[in-house]
């Protein structure tokens, strides 16, 4: 009994030691750790790509889209990709190894979207917002362009997408396209037909050209500009609508659409390019607007069925060939603002035989009428109003011609090698005589311009280009009138016999070798005289190093001293008014030239590469200072620009490199481009308040230079204009200038101030490059800060960006290495570049700023202070008048922490801070 109760007791206590044994393995089951659901699933909109945050317990995954699951190892998964298209609803669990942890909940449902497949090839556009059409991938036929791809816009079709594509028949393309890229449909032979949509911004060059089979266009309304070569060789084109917002049509636009049959342009067209609707063969109306202004050579070049165009009233300038063989062309009348009609304008327009223009025409090119029926009607002599254009090749061999008396201009070419002719008289109304009117006729002996019965206001006012180039027999000029001005370039050039020509007082220009190899030219010496009124050259064979020009004479020609590398001296007479282009270029001897007063122009290179030249004194008469005027006169040290001068031209005192000293006087207007670049010893400048305009590289690369003062009439600061100034050290802009240009003040690396007014709107890219020394403050008005523009200025030891800045530029400051940027709490960043701080120099974000945006009243500790540790040190901002003394905790209280200690402030205490006024 006692053995069964001791049984009983043990077998017992096994029990109970079994249930508890069991009882704790079920609790531990029950209560084992249950894996988080997973977070943050994500699409790479790239890769269709699924990705959730790693479970670095967890067994595997199940993925659940539409009910249907699939197992995954990783927290990845990669079958997006072959779902067909439609709306999916997706969610992940984490896989526990059930004895350690059980799986997790179902995650957060995510939606997504899978479009149908892409037949085009599309990929990401810079931004990384939106996409933009590549190519054709496996499209052909009628193409549909998707408005939206993997849940992003699609805004473009790119640069070539689809050139050279045969297979192409329709394009259909959504609102959301933007802009089509250059080349983008280039000879797509086989398209028919696409859509512009309503939205579209940008049509680049040679989209459509060689599309043969486009028969249709519309030009949505932001399009302003058609670009060269857009539908050139669209053979099928028939009809276009354009918009009332173009303003230009370029070059070869629409040229060789042979099936074009109507033009009808709205009235914002202003400009049309050269050959712009050559070759269209069947075009028969043209309605060009009312306010076009520029058509371009070859314009309606070979357009044989065009038989009528209205060209508005503001048409000025008219290209040579523009109707060249519009054979059906019948009348024409010209706007009275053009006033030069150029070489070939109309010829062979067989059935034009009325042409109206302007009495005030003061140029009519060579065969600009020939083979026109108004040509080919005439006997002998051809008018067109009253200009003579030519005479009929069947009456080429008479001896003598009758002019008519109400002529008022002779055609560029009319008499060209009449080689029987031997005498003229051209009627006292006659105003022009054109380029190579008379040229080569070698047997004419006289000609008589005008007669004694001229009255004031008649007479002839302008001698062309070669005019009487080569009439070797030529004895007897006379020119009666006081009206003429200019005699051009080579006007009597190869006159072998004529000795003399008596000139008016009037005549302002004599253009280069007008009086080469005639006796004028062999009767003198050396200084080659005009009627004693002009010098037309120099011998400089004649040994004479002296040249003092005879008191009496009015002018010097277009190169009267070309290329005279051994005259050191020329005196200019009192008389003197007129200094033609080119006149002392590279006379390399010339050492000083005083201009007498009255002089009013200094011409076109007129004393370019006087290398010896070191003085130049400028008269109180003088308004113009011409391009490349004194460009290399490298030993020029000094100049005074009078306060009668009102524009200084391009490149006028380039490369003058020992000039250092220069005083432009109140009273110039315009500084051209490139006027003082390379004088690389120039010290000191004073732009005067009545400067307006001061052109690109105006200062480039004056190495010297210190110190310069800019006049209040100047608003914007252009391209490279004080480029690699090396000396400059300081600099005040005034504060009507509103634009610093692209390199404006790179690499003035001594610039240390600079003092930006509030007014600048936009320092553009690369602007203060690799100014190593400088120190400034971004002014409230400024709206947008270029790419590069600050980039490598080393000594720059904070900014403010206040909330203004509306766009930032890529690295704008990579390489300011001891730079730290405080950014107003208002900023609006979105157009920011996103490497606009490539360099991670330490920002402090929403920091709050003063009334004025000037200087910094506070900021908060923690997430907003970036890039900040102790090898990339945080620098304290900065006050005028005042020294950062520290950061308090409260508005107005005493300094808590040091610069130094702001990385141990706690997250999202508010720092106030503490300033101190200088004594």
């Amino acid at each position: 009994m006692k053995k069964l109760r001791s049984f009983l007791i043990v077998g017992g206590i096994i029990l109970f030691v079994s249930i508890i044994t069991f009882c704790l393995i079920f609790f531990v089951f029950l209560n084992k750790n249950k894996l988080k659901a997973p977070t943050n699933l994500k699409i790479d909109t790239e890769t269709l790509e699924l990705t959730w945050d790693s479970n670095e317990y967890a067994d595997g995954f199940v993925v659940l889209i539409n009910e249907k699951q699939y197992d995954c190892r990783r927290n990845s998964f990669s079958g997006l990709e072959d779902l067909e298209a439609g709306n999916y609803t997706i969610t992940v669990k984490a896989i526990g190894d059930q004895i350690d942890y059980k799986d997790s909940d179902w995650s957060q449902v995510k939606s997504f979207k899978k479009n149908k497949e892409a037949l085009v090839e599309y990929q990401l556009t810079v931004a990384g917002d939106s996409y933009e059409v590549v190519g054709k991938g496996k499209a052909s036929g009628k193409i549909e362009i998707d408005a939206e791809y993997r849940g992003k816009p699609v805004i473009g079709i790119a640069d070539a997408a689809f050139a050279n594509v045969r297979s192409i028949k329709e394009v259909v393309l959504p609102e959301s396209i933007k802009y089509v890229g250059k080349r983008a449909f280039y000879s797509c032979m086989d398209l028919t037909s696409i859509n512009l949509p309503t939205g579209l911004e940008t049509l680049g060059e040679r989209a459509f050209q060689g599309c043969g089979a486009l028969k249709a266009i519309n030009i949505p309304n932001k399009i302003t500009v058609i670009e060269q070569y857009m539908f050139t060789y669209c053979r099928e084109l028939a009809k276009v609508e354009f918009n009332n917002y173009i303003t230009e049509i370029k070059y070869k636009a629409f040229s060789d659409c042979e099936m074009l049959t109507e033009i009808k342009l709205p009235n914002t067209v202003k400009t049309l390019g050269d050959h712009v609707f050559a070759n269209c063969l069947s075009v028969e109306k043209v309605e060009l607007g009312e306010n076009v202004e520029t058509i371009g050579e070859n314009a309606f070049y070979n357009c044989k069925k065009m038989a009528e165009i209205n060209l508005g009233n503001k048409l000025t300038a008219l290209g040579g060939y523009s109707f060249y063989n519009c054979a059906e062309l019948t009348e024409v009348k010209l706007p009275d603002g053009v006033k030069k009609i150029e070489p070939y304008t109309f010829y062979n327009c067989t059935k034009l035989d009325k042409v109206e223009f302007a009495e005030d025409v003061t140029a009519l090119g060579d065969s600009a009428f020939v083979n026109t029926k108004k040509w080919n009607d005439a006997e002998q002599l051809v008018y067109c109003n009253n200009w003579l254009v030519g005479v009929k090749a069947d009456n080429r061999e008479r001896t003598s011609y009758e002019i008519d008396e109400s002529t008022v201009g002779i055609g560029a070419k009319a008499f060209l090698d009449c080689n029987n002719l031997q005498s003229i008289r051209i009627p006292n109304n006659v105003k022009y005589i054109g380029s190579r009117a008379f040229y080569n006729c070698n047997k004419m002996i006289g000609i008589e311009i005008g007669n004694e019965e001229i009255t004031d206001e008649q007479g002839i006012v302008s001698i062309g280009e070669s005019a009487f180039g080569f009439c070797k027999s030529l004895f007897t000029a006379i020119i009666y009138g006081n009206k003429l001005e200019v005699i051009d370039d080579y006007a009597f050039y190869g006159c072998e016999v004529l000795p003399e020509l008596k000139i008016p007082d009037s005549v302002t220009r004599v253009g280069m070798y007008a009086f080469n190899k005639t006796r004028i030219w062999d009767s003198h010496a050396s200084v080659v005289y005009l009627d004693k009124k002009w010098v037309v050259g120099f011998k400089e064979d004649s040994g004479v190093y002296s040249a003092p020009i005879n008191n009496g004479v009015i002018g010097i020609s277009d190169c009267a001293f070309y290329d005279c590398t051994a005259i050191r001296e020329i005196l200019l007479p009192e008389s003197l008014r007129y200094i033609g282009t080119l006149a002392f270029y590279q006379c390399e001897s010339l050492e000083e030239i005083s201009i007498p007063e009255g002089v009013e122009e200094i011409e076109d290179y007129t004393f370019f590469k006087c290398k010896e030249l070191k003085v130049a004194n400028l008269p109180n008469t003088l308004t113009k200072i011409g391009k490349s005027a004194f460009y290399s006169c490298i030993n020029l040290k000094s100049l005074y620009i009078p306060s009668s001068v009102r524009e200084i031209s391009n490149y006028a005192f380039y490369s003058c490199t020992t000039l250092s000293t220069v005083y432009i006087d109140d009273g110039v207007e315009t500084i051209g481009t490139r006027v003082f670049q390379n004088c690389s010893q120039l010290k000191q400048v004073n732009i005067p308040n009545s400067v307006t305009e001061l052109g690109s590289h105006a200062f480039y690369n004056c190495v010297e230079l210190t110190s310069v003062s800019i006049g209040s009439g100047i608003d914007r600061i252009k391209d490279y204009t004080f480029f690699s100034c090396l000396a400059l050290e300081r600099i005040a802009i005034p504060s009507n200038v509103k634009y610093v240009g692209k390199s404006a003040f790179r690499k003035c690396e001594k610039l240390g101030t600079i003092i930006l007014s509030e007014g600048i709107e936009e320092i553009d890219d690369f602007s203060f490059y690799a100014c190593s020394a400088l120190n400034l403050k971004l002014p409230q008005s400024l709206r947008r800060v270029g790419n590069y523009a600050l980039r490598n200025n080393e000594t720059i030891k904070t900014i403010i960006l206040h909330a203004g800045i509306k766009e930032f530029g890529k690295h704008a400051i990579y390489g300011c290495k001891n730079l730290t940027i405080y950014v107003d709490k208002d900023v609006d960043d979105t157009n920011w570049a996103s490497n606009w701080n490539s360099y991670y120099r330490p920002v402090v974000f929403k920091a709050s700023l003063s009334s004025d945006k000037t200087y910094v009243e506070s900021i908060v500790a923690g997430d907003n202070v970036v890039n900040h540790d102790a090898l990339n040190g945080i620098y304290a901002p900065e006050r005028t008048g005042y020294t950062f003394m520290g950061w308090a905790t409260t508005a107005g209280g005493k300094v808590v922490y040091s610069m130094s200690q702001i990385q141990d402030v706690a997250k999202g205490t508010t720092l106030y801070a503490v300033w101190s006024e200088d004594k």
